[in-house]
């Protein structure tokens, strides 16, 4: 009989532990979460027209013509290494994913998902702002959106998302919240997109800077690209 009583009493403590580690779990994933190094991530999207580069031995032809231009800033912690001041800790191997929802202007396919990858080499984390842009070229606009005529306005109201990964890790996620809407709305569209087996995805239709007439324009202010990667995958 005593036997008895001791297993109910030892039951409810085995169950209480073994929340109490589920909790502490949770609390530790939750915390990690919280404490990705990249924050206060800002897109800024612009219609400009194309880099006019000039040369004195090879013809202009033809005329500029508008891309999508996506500025995109965050923020870094900082974290020095024991050799002083002067020395960080990187972010190595950072891949970032941009996702924009193309109003197209088409009466039956009314929106298109544009993607775009990118590989980094490393994000000095010196508790400083840092900058990347990608770039969705005329074609592009062209092509999936052929009615539209896009202003720097328009664009500014585009539900855009950039994600931020390590070895696979989210480390950082930012997005483009259209006047009038909140984030949690922008998330859902894209929770919404990702169930629509029709949809036009058009993939590496953002391009990196170094894919660009941009490539070699104010260099050392944006993040280095890592060239012939796997970021066409």
């Amino acid at each position: 009989m005593n036997a008895i009583k001791n297993v109910h009493r030892t039951v409810p403590l085995a169950m209480l532990a073994a929340l109490l580690f589920l909790s502490l779990a949770s609390a530790n994933v939750e915390g990690q979460v919280s404490q990705r190094p990249i924050t206060e991530v800002s897109i800024k999207p612009e219609i400009v027209d194309t880099a006019d580069i000039k040369t004195s031995n090879v013809e202009t032809r033809g005329s500029t013509s508008k891309w999508m231009m996506l500025n995109i800033n965050f923020m870094v912690p900082l974290k020095n290494t024991k050799l002083g001041k002067d020395y960080f800790e990187y972010l190595d191997d950072v891949r970032v994913d941009v996702e924009i929802i193309l109003p197209t202007g088409h009466p039956q396919k009314q929106y298109a998902l544009l993607t775009g990858k990118a590989d980094y080499w490393a994000f000095a984390q010196d508790g400083k702002e840092h900058h990347i842009a990608m770039f969705v070229p005329s074609h592009i606009l062209k092509r999936w959106a052929p009615s539209q005529k896009f202003s720097s306005a328009d664009v500014k109201k585009l539900e855009i998302r950039v994600t931020f990964k390590r070895n696979d890790a989210l480390i950082g996620i930012g997005y483009n919240v259209p006047r009038g809407k909140t984030e949690a709305e922008v998330l859902k569209r894209f929770q919404a997109v990702a169930l629509l087996p029709d949809l036009d995805r058009v993939r590496n239709g953002i391009y990196s800077a170094d894919k660009t007439p941009w490539a070699h324009l104010n260099f050392d202010y944006y993040e280095l690209l890592k060239i012939n990667t796997r970021s066409e995958d």
